[in-house]
């Protein structure tokens, strides 16, 4: 390879690169949630919903969640459609 034969082949590996990265691309699953709809932590949930993580912890059974490695999680749409049911349900 000389050096007048550099930037051909710069080039051309430029080019495979961004092939690679669109081929990537393409076979990355979408992420399972939006970001406005990520997964909460109990800290997060407990301020969405106006109460203290402790009341969290201790309504767990009663509050949609997700355990994962020993943590639970919560999704915003889940919480907003326990409080509107809790609410028909006193009202």
């Amino acid at each position: 390879m000389s050096f007048d034969q550099l930037p051909i082949i710069v080039a051309e590996l430029s080019h495979k690169i961004d092939a690679l990265y669109t081929l990537i691309k393409e076979r990355t699953p979408e992420p399972a949630f939006t970001e406005e709809e990520r997964a909460l932590t109990v800290k997060e949930a407990a301020d969405f919903l106006g109460i203290a993580k402790q009341t969290v912890y201790q309504n767990i059974k009663k509050i949609p969640s997700r355990k994962k490695h020993g943590r639970h999680y919560f999704l915003k749409s889940e919480l907003t459609a326990c409080l509107e049911t809790s609410k028909r349900q006193t009202a």
